[in-house]
């Protein structure tokens, strides 16, 4: 399950083009996790890194399907 607050939700979605709304999409199977230890929050948090919706199919096969964040992360 995950959490959030709506006024960072629309921060990271506008600076970001990450939406969290979308967070139960993601590939968690297959996603690197580690403990967040960057500051103390008061409770458990952790860090993912993991595929979104990446690969479609199509007609002419898989085709990989990119955000605006994931395609300036690859430089693309």
């Amino acid at each position: 399950m995950f959490t959030w607050g709506e006024a960072k939700r629309l921060s990271t979605l506008q600076t970001r083009d990450i939406d969290f709304a979308n967070a139960d999409r993601l590939d968690l199977a297959a996603a690197l996790i580690r403990p967040d230890i960057r500051h103390d929050y008061g409770e458990p948090r952790f860090r993912a890194l993991a595929m979104l919706d990446a690969l479609k199919r199509d007609g002419k096969g898989w085709q990989t399907r990119a955000n605006a964040a994931q395609r300036r992360a690859l430089g693309l």
